[in-house]
């Protein structure tokens, strides 16, 4: 009987607060509106901070990864890339890793042949690093880079989305044959679908490249390192390793190596950490915002609640306590924070569509962005 009681007076002061924010229309649009503007932006920002930063990598043993880059000792702020010859050194003198594999971005081609002629975009990456991160196959095999130098041809790898797009999933792509920049390129394999190392959508085309041993260019640094270390391995002990690594190698190599060291860092931070203080930025903004906002229904509030001296007397002198009146008044303020949470949540749908809109391509994982449990999460604790 208790209970029921509760739920009874629970359903009194809801219908009340609902039929003082219908007496107040006014009132009540401006302070879902702020409220949702507000919420909308939070989360829309938290929405691309999550997709760049928080969301797992869709790869295999995550905490094992890494992303290596050159790091000269007077600007320790800034990575540089590697070269073919900084990866075939450290697999010499380095024994924390399983694998060390190279990639560089993804840059525009022309290509013809089968199907119509077509802009594409082409990456250059060690066939390593496929197996390294747990991508599989459609079609065909990756060969090792030792078996790379086996084949006659300059072989590719197709990405899925492409491979759909362009030759409308044909199974007997394989061993087909197109032109690259004039070059003649052989399909060898069909990658597994959404494969997008540097998050700026799936690439069109892989160009598998080796690591010579034969003394490759010390000074052509423009690719990526990656690395797999070895269970147990922590990134601090393999940042320490690679400190002394890079000691040996200034050494040995002054011309190249000289005042610069070997920076080691967790996969996810290592391809898009850079764009952290954009992310922090930019949520810092839809904060204020927000906060201006409940400060506003905050005044409003005190304003309204200073008008409404006369319906409390009236109701403490027909016996109401002063926990009853507190209570409705919390009632009041949860179902106007609870309809503005519900506006700001619908609103960040067009939110998120209108941030890609608007992101320039180069900004990493923008495609992904979307609202999941843990955007809404905290988007739920600010609307209440």
């Amino acid at each position: 009987m208790e209970v029921t009681g509760r739920i009874d007076t629970l359903a009194q002061d809801l219908r009340y607060a609902i039929r003082r924010l219908r007496a107040n229309p006014s009132f009540t649009i401006i302070a879902v509106l702020s409220l949702g503007i507000g919420i909308s932006a939070n989360t829309t920002i938290f929405s691309a901070m999550n997709a760049v930063l928080l969301r797992p990598l869709p790869y295999t043993d995550q905490d094992l990864l890494v992303a290596i880059y050159n790091n000269p000792v007077n600007e320790p702020g800034f990575l540089a890339e590697m070269s073919a010859a900084d990866i075939e050194r450290l697999r010499i003198e380095s024994q924390i890793f399983e694998r060390l594999e190279l990639s560089a971005h993804p840059e525009m081609a022309a290509m013809s042949g089968p199907g119509n002629p077509e802009r594409i975009s082409v990456q250059q990456i060690t066939p390593g690093t496929f197996p390294m991160l747990g991508v599989s196959t459609v079609l065909g095999t990756i060969p090792s880079e030792k078996d790379l130098r086996k084949v006659s041809l300059n072989p590719i790898f197709l990405g899925y989305e492409f491979w759909k797009r362009h030759f409308q999933g044909d199974p007997k792509v394989l061993g087909k044959t197109f032109f690259v920049e004039n070059e003649s390129a052989m399909v060898l394999a069909v990658l597994s679908p959404g494969f997008d190392l540097f998050g700026r959508g799936p690439t069109d085309v892989f160009e598998p490249i080796a690591v010579a041993s034969d003394g490759p260019a010390d000074k052509d640094r423009w690719l990526t390192g990656f690395g797999k270390l070895k269970p147990g391995i922590t990134i601090a002990q393999a940042q320490a390793s690679m400190d002394i690594v890079s000691q040996r190698l200034a050494n040995a190599y002054p011309e190249t190596n000289k005042d610069m060291r070997i920076k080691v860092k967790p996969l996810q931070e290592g391809l898009f950490g850079s764009s952290r203080p954009l992310l922090i930025l930019l949520l810092t903004a839809a904060a204020f915002v927000l906060l201006i906002a409940c400060a506003n229904i905050a005044s409003l509030l005190l304003s309204r609640a200073s008008g409404r001296r006369k319906e409390i007397g009236i109701r403490i002198a027909l016996g109401a306590n002063r926990w009853r009146l507190i209570r409705q008044m919390l009632t009041e303020s949860v179902l106007l924070s609870l309809l503005g949470g519900i506006f700001g949540l619908f609103l960040s749908v067009w939110g998120v569509k209108f941030f890609i809109a608007i992101t320039p391509l180069w900004f990493p994982q923008v495609k992904t962005t979307n609202l999941d449990g843990r955007v809404l999460a905290p988007a739920r604790r600010s609307g209440v």
